[in-house]
């Protein structure tokens, strides 16, 4: 993270601390936090579904080159959506923190329909997961 990032978060909490000895409540102060920390949490958790992603794309082009005459998709069907399953459980999770300080009723109904978006996506991969692994049981 970069210095003046550093900075400018601590003294973010800073200026709170001032805040509530100057008789502000504490649930201001607790939502002014979480205004501070949970975008943070998000980029994290977003970066970390990207390196997910990454990863799972550099495996399966490994799986495809080492099965490329054998004909094996299910294994290189099942790395894909794994990973990226894996990766919108971390996205999911980013979008639910932001529902926590989302202030207008507009961008709370656009980021549900986003989420359940997520949601649906996520169970289709998933049982695309379990389909090929049955599939591959079969065979």
């Amino acid at each position: 993270m970069h210095p003046s990032v550093i900075f400018h978060i601590s003294f973010q909490f800073v200026n709170k601390s001032c805040m509530i000895e100057d008789g502000i409540n504490e649930g201001e102060y607790m939502h002014e936090i979480l205004e501070i920390t949970i975008p943070i949490v998000m980029v994290i958790l977003e970066l970390i579904a990207v390196i997910v992603i990454v990863i799972g794309t550099i495996k399966s082009v490994i799986i495809f080159i080492q099965n490329y005459f054998t004909d094996k998709e299910n294994s290189i069907i099942r790395e894909m959506a794994s990973s990226m399953s894996l990766a919108l459980e971390f996205i999911l999770a980013a979008e639910i923190l932001q529902t926590m300080i989302v202030d207008d009723r507009n961008q709370l109904i656009t980021m549900s329909v986003l989420l359940i978006l997520r949601i649906i996506i996520t169970f289709v991969l998933h049982w695309e997961l379990e389909s090929t692994s049955k599939h591959k049981t079969l065979n």
